[in-house]
């Protein structure tokens, strides 16, 4: 499990990544199942689930002087619950602390343009 701490006006929080689920059957809940982030109030001790599915989350980082993680996001292409980095692609979602809004850090159509020119088909 991972967690990241901030503040907002004197309130702590922590975005946690963590797993509910042993999605590759290995019979270990850790970093290699698929992950979720949940968002805890520390005063209020409330936990919000932050993501609607289970993804291949690789890395966070929160951006200097920002209120945004950006987050490495592993898409299992072949569906088998594993990510492989030579073989499967990866995007990038980000994190607004404030609103709690989680979406792709680039817009859908620039990755598809992208993604073709990677997979040779431009």
């Amino acid at each position: 499990m991972d967690y990241i701490k901030y503040t907002i006006d004197n309130k702590p929080y922590l975005i946690i990544i963590g797993c509910d689920s042993d999605t590759n059957n290995d019979k270990v809940l850790d970093q290699k199942d698929l992950l979720h982030i949940f968002h805890y109030d520390c005063v209020g001790k409330k936990l919000i689930k932050i993501t609607k599915q289970a993804e291949l989350i690789l890395e966070s980082s929160r951006l200097s002087n920002s209120d945004v993680i950006v987050f490495d996001v592993g898409i299992d292409k072949n569906g088998d619950n594993q990510y492989t980095k030579e073989q499967e692609p990866v995007i990038y979602k980000k994190l607004n602390l404030n609103t709690l809004k989680y979406d792709k850090l680039i817009k859908e159509e620039v990755h598809d343009y992208l993604q073709k020119i990677l997979d040779g088909q431009i």
